[in-house]
């Protein structure tokens, strides 16, 4: 998809962004740019988090101010355009997403013996004391499996001291994982965690004279346990 180019322009914690003029022009909108896109961020995403602002020199050698928006961001808007063109490049996003996940890794110089078998060594070395550090973990992550089936849903803070994790640690760790994202400042789980019952989004409107709408997100039993075996793996690597 040529009209929609992802750039190597850092926002928050990713490294490539999508520019917003591009997806304005992709999806066809008729509102003028700099209403539309107020519009679209307004009190639902964060800047230097989900967005972030520049000066550029436009055709005429004016200064205009362009945005550049996480791919998760840009995803979002372009699913509440309600349009062909929309779905289309939601579809583009996820699979620029999918892609940066299955990236293929550096691998030995294969032509160098040395080099090979000692990255093979290396390798074989590492797996090993991974396996061990799992054996390790394997009661903690039933222990957490067996309370979690027997308390319910926890939110996200609950899960860190169930794990003894930091929270701000936990929060990086959720996000380089893909298991959940950055949205307007809250933490919001990727759609298929949600379908495989790991999460459970509970939604309502509060009580008092305002009645404002809220979603909240809680682990479910099954993510919880997930989630610490998916902890307790990174930290075998780590010590590998």
């Amino acid at each position: 998809m040529h009209e929609i180019t992802i750039a190597d322009r850092p926002v928050g914690d990713e490294s490539r962004s999508v520019n917003a003029r591009d997806l304005h022009a992709f999806l066809g909108v008729r509102k003028d740019f700099s209403d539309w896109i107020k519009a679209q961020l307004s009190d639902i995403f964060s800047r230097a988090i989900d967005y972030e602002v520049f000066p550029q020199s436009g055709e005429s050698g004016r200064p205009r101010v362009e945005y550049a928006l996480t791919i998760a961001c840009a995803k979002h808007i372009a699913m509440m355009s309600r349009t062909a063109k929309g779905v289309e490049a939601r579809d583009y996003f996820i699979d620029c997403e999918r892609r940066a996940r299955t990236a293929a890794p550096t691998l030995p110089n294969f032509a160098d013996p040395i080099a090979a078998a000692r990255a093979w060594a290396d390798a074989k070395e590492a797996e090993q004391r991974a396996t061990i550090e799992l054996a390790q973990a394997r009661p903690a992550v039933a222990f957490v499996e067996r309370y979690a089936n027997a308390t319910g849903t926890k939110g996200f803070r609950e899960v860190c001291k169930l794990l003894r994790i930091n929270e701000n640690e936990f929060r990086e760790f959720l996000v380089e994982q893909r298991v959940m994202y950055r949205l307007g400042g809250r933490m919001v789980p990727y759609q298929p965690h949600i379908d495989a019952g790991r999460f459970e989004i509970k939604a309502g409107v509060t009580s008092d004279e305002h009645a404002r709408a809220y979603s909240q997100t809680r682990f479910t039993p099954k993510g919880i346990a997930w989630i610490a075996g998916l902890w307790y793996a990174r930290a075998a690597q780590e010590a590998a």
